[in-house]
């Protein structure tokens, strides 16, 4: 996770919004709100588990994708293309480890030198998508971790700009 999406995260879960010398918690919410709106709808989504964002989301990414796949001569697939590149994008986390890249044993220490056999330590969960779709679906989801990042970037420039004196 990216430092503008944890910084995110904890603003939105938090019980106390307070904006003084000490906390900060407002900057990343109004910085990540004026990054872009896709970036906000994203940050939002994954983030901060705002499903009410979630049809907008949906519905904004299929017309990208559609227009990706028009410009680019791609099959008629570009909304199942759509669909599960974002879903893979908002859940990627692999489930047998929780992220972590190692297998999880109860009640034992952590082996750093073993890897998670589901997920060959990456902390992510496989793509299982059909083969002829896969290439698409992974040139979308490079598109979505491109736009998390200048999301991300336009934000934490926010958040630097406010803070120079």
């Amino acid at each position: 996770m990216t430092e503008i999406a944890l910084k995110y995260s904890r603003s939105v879960n938090s019980s106390s919004l307070a904006d003084d010398e000490r906390h900060h918690n407002l900057d990343a919410l109004a910085a990540v709100a004026l990054s872009s709106e896709f970036g906000s709808l994203l940050f939002r989504t994954k983030y901060a588990d705002d499903k009410g964002s979630i049809p907008e989301l949906i519905k904004v990414w299929r017309l990208k994708v559609a227009q990706k796949a028009e410009k680019r001569g791609w099959p008629q697939h570009a909304r199942v293309v759509a669909d599960e590149s974002l879903l893979y994008w908002l859940d990627d986390i692999c489930k047998t480890c929780d992220g972590k890249g190692y297998p999880k044993i109860i009640n034992a220490p952590t082996l750093e030198a073993c890897v998670c056999e589901a997920c060959n330590g990456t902390a992510k969960r496989r793509l299982q998508v059909s083969p002829e779709l896969r290439d698409y679906v992974l040139d979308a989801l490079e598109q979505l971790a491109g736009m998390e990042r200048a999301a991300g970037a336009a934000a934490m420039r926010k958040l630097s700009d406010e803070m120079r004196f």
